[in-house]
């Protein structure tokens, strides 16, 4: 019985990661209800008592907080050509989160630590199905073309390895695949060589074939982070709030070259491609102003206001979170994940897992700088879980669960 559990885990748990498959986006409803689904299955063992983890609500306190604000903000300041369609969306957007956190935590409450394996062999089938398909369909020759060249290679607009490059990208699996290759090439220590070496190298395979080059960014500024923690005299809860106040600078820093235009010339000046987002990012200047006193306009307004009316997201949540929420909430939004929470969880959880906690959360939100990663289920799901680690290892320890 609890193999089969194990199974139907591992099967709607690809099928909800699987934000896009063969270049396409998927179902938005197919996914939730993957997730609604062990969400229903988690209240029918509790026989409608549900035990929550004090620390599962500190993760869901923020999308409470952005849900009603927006409310507040829609209610004294609509935006321009605002209508119903922004309210359903941003309920759609917060619930998809919400339930996606939830997953984690349930994973944790029905398997323990083979949360963990169950969740990872999910990301990989996912990739692995979208490879399968585009094989089939590009053939062999143009797959192992793809393969060999996508590190380097700038794919003409229209051709068909162009073709091939947008089918390969599995957003939400790969992002969420880098989180588990972190953790498991810097935290799994405890296991014997072979057990950690197998799953650094399928971490890796699948990040190579889901390539997002946003992926090496968080690994870089993850390495940075594990330097400065390496060294024993430093103290965790200093290292916390130092990266909290360089991920503050550098979040403003990109909002502010963004706002001004300066990132083309940043850009052109090292050769970097923008793919395009210098373009998007001035038509998003137009939303937003750098000021104490800004007020946002809403979550979920800017992004969709953006693709109804360019046919683009905003390729960096921070700012859209900046535009969305405005000056202050977006401190307060920082403030909470990488100042807050980690620092609970040393207090809570010890050294170890505040380490762990802060590293998988820089690792995420450097993802949100440059990409539209914010509304993806697996990530979400894997920074709940790495957040509650303790828990999935010690899935037998009461201590922290509260009725």
């Amino acid at each position: 019985m609890l193999n089969m559990l194990k199974l139907t885990y591992i099967i709607t748990m690809t099928i909800a990661f699987t934000s896009n498959f063969m270049g396409a986006n998927t179902n938005y409803y197919m996914r939730l209800i993957m997730g609604v689904l062990w969400v229903i299955l988690w209240a029918i063992r509790s026989k409608g008592v549900l035990k929550t983890n004090r620390f599962l609500r500190y993760l869901l306190f923020p999308w409470l907080c952005i849900f009603l604000f927006t409310l507040f903000l829609w209610m004294i300041n609509k935006p321009q050509f605002f209508d119903s369609s922004y309210v359903t969306r941003m309920c759609s957007n917060v619930l998809y989160c919400v339930v996606a956190t939830l997953n984690a935590y349930i994973g944790i409450q029905f398997f323990g630590k083979d949360v963990l394996k169950l969740s990872f062999a999910s990301l990989l089938i996912s990739i692995g199905f979208n490879l399968i398909s585009v094989w089939m369909t590009f053939g062999a020759s143009n797959v192992l073309l793809y393969m060999t060249s996508v590190l380097t290679a700038n794919y003409q607009y229209g051709s068909v390895m162009e073709a091939v490059a947008k089918s390969m990208e599995v957003q939400g699996a790969t992002m969420a695949l880098g989180v588990y290759f972190v953790y498991y090439l810097f935290f799994n220590c405890e296991v014997d060589t072979l057990h950690r070496l197998v799953p650094i190298l399928l971490s890796l395979v699948g990040l190579y074939l889901g390539f997002k080059r946003v992926v090496v960014l968080g690994i870089a500024v993850v390495i940075c982070i594990l330097w400065v923690l390496k060294y024993k005299k430093n103290n965790i809860r200093n290292i916390i709030m130092y990266t909290f106040i360089v991920f503050i600078i550098l979040s403003f820093g990109y909002i502010v070259i963004a706002k001004t235009g300066y990132i083309s010339l940043i850009a052109e000046y090292f050769n970097v491609d923008l793919m395009g987002r210098n373009n998007i990012y001035r038509m998003a200047a137009e939303l937003f102003e750098i000021s104490p006193f800004y007020l946002g306009v809403g979550f979920g307004y800017a992004a969709k206001y953006l693709y109804d009316t360019t046919g683009f997201a905003v390729h960096s949540d921070i700012m859209r979170m900046y535009m969305e929420l405005g000056f202050l909430p977006f401190i307060a939004w920082l403030w909470y994940y990488i100042y807050f929470i980690p620092q609970k969880v040393v207090t809570e959880f010890g050294t170890k897992f505040g380490k762990v906690c802060i590293t998988i959360t820089v690792f995420v939100f450097s993802t949100f700088l440059v990409e539209n990663t914010l509304g993806l289920y697996p990530l979400h799901y894997a920074l709940t879980l790495f957040t509650l680690l303790q828990l999935a290892v010690y899935e037998n320890n009461a201590e922290y669960v509260e009725e």
